[in-house]
């Protein structure tokens, strides 16, 4: 009985062994397998992390020359503007010198003008009548006027009155 029972706790015992070898060897498997799935799983996370990282630096550096480009465009279009402003100054400043240059020389014809019909009419009575009549005549022409009143010094009454009916007949005429 002894035997039989010694054979039979030996081979329970055997397989108890085999057994915990193969529950051991099944173990060491499962702990395999959750290993190489936590390898796989920090794997892929790596790599998932590594695409969003490398996804999120290129929106950076696209928003960052996005915004360097704004700011150049912006730069460049105020460069455009102060030049703009410049030339326009220029230009006023040289028409205000042009027609501060053109003044002076109206004003200097002017005087001369002046000066010259002054003493070419002083001494000679009929060419200042006739200057008169034509000065008058033209004034009329350019008024166009069915009554005029007709301003003069004093020294020079006596021939405007003079000179009068002349005009007043040209004027008709014409």
């Amino acid at each position: 009985e002894m035997c039989i029972r010694d054979s039979i706790n030996a081979e329970y015992m055997g397989i108890l062994k085999m057994n915990e070898v193969e529950a051991e060897n099944t173990i060491q498997q499962m702990v395999n397998l959750i290993d190489n799935e936590a390898k796989e799983s920090i794997e892929e996370l790596r790599k998932k992390t590594e695409e969003e990282c490398s996804i999120e630096r290129e929106n950076l550096i696209a928003e960052a020359r996005k915004k360097l480009r704004m700011e150049y465009e912006k730069k460049l279009e105020d460069y455009r503007i102060q030049k703009k402003i410049e030339r326009s100054a220029a230009i006023s400043k040289t028409k205000i010198t042009q027609m501060a240059e053109r003044n002076k020389l109206i004003d200097n014809i002017r005087t001369e003008s002046a000066s010259n019909l002054t003493s070419q009419l002083t001494g000679n009575v009929e060419t200042y009548k006739k200057v008169l009549k034509e000065l008058i005549l033209q004034g009329l022409l350019k008024l166009m006027e069915i009554e005029v009143k007709i301003r003069c010094r004093k020294s020079d009454l006596e021939i405007v009155k003079e000179v009068l009916p002349e005009v007043s007949l040209a004027y008709v005429n014409k």
